[in-house]
């Protein structure tokens, strides 16, 4: 990914009714804001900074663009998380941060038939709220944050679910983003769910079997 500073022309969503998809879509808003849902507010005054950070964190990969926040849920549901495209350069502008997208042929059908006509970005805050990095963004149909749209004018949204106090606090106390601690849980949920379906597979095929759970045990540990 390489770091540009493109003109607003340039950035200009192409006008309705032309064949193809944007090139250019706004990703964050700058300033103060907040999600309709409550969560927030956050601020980004220094929208170059947050490219910065988001360059140095993503390293040589694109930035991912999903649908409907898939890569955040696919280890716990188990779907495939296709990509709808990605961005592959970053630039500020004064109403925030846009990116230039790299569609794939079955995401740029869809926005261009409005099947999907909303941006979330998916970004990385402190405890204070201040945005520090982009993570992923995703195409969505239920919007909360207002951004200039991709198929029309509209809104976007911010990705996972609002913590409660309680892991709001432990998140500052690790250290750790909201985006973060709320992956982390759901992996351990995720193993917990594995663990639990294992132990009862275990009993199934004890009883089959006609044997005790610890004998079945020390059976599967010698071999």
């Amino acid at each position: 990914m390489e770091l540009a500073q493109g003109t607003p022309l340039e950035m200009t969503p192409p006008p309705a009714g032309s064949a193809g998809p944007p090139v250019w879509v706004h990703i964050l808003p700058v300033g103060r804001f907040q999600c309709r849902d409550g969560r927030g507010p956050f601020v980004m005054n220094d929208p170059q900074a947050v490219i910065n950070n988001t360059v140095a964190y993503h390293g040589t990969a694109d930035i991912p663009v999903d649908y409907d926040h898939q890569l955040l849920w696919t280890r716990n549901n188990g779907q495939p998380a296709p990509a709808a495209g990605w961005i592959k350069e970053l630039a500020a502008k004064p109403d925030g941060i846009w990116g230039r997208a790299e569609w794939t042929q079955v995401a740029a059908a869809r926005i261009v038939a409005k099947e999907y006509r909303y941006l979330s970005p998916v970004f990385l805050y402190d405890a204070a709220g201040t945005v520090m990095k982009i993570e992923c963004v995703a195409l969505v149909n239920n919007p909360a944050l207002e951004l200039t749209a991709i198929a029309s004018v509209g809104f976007g949204t911010f990705g996972p679910p609002a913590l409660s106090a309680e892991e709001r606090a432990v998140c500052s106390q690790l250290g750790l983003s909201e985006a973060e601690f709320y992956r982390a849980n759901q992996r351990s949920q995720h193993e917990k769910a594995e663990c639990a379906r294992q132990v009862v597979e275990d009993h199934e095929i004890c009883s089959r079997l006609g044997i005790s759970l610890a004998d079945y045990l020390n059976i599967k540990q010698q071999g």
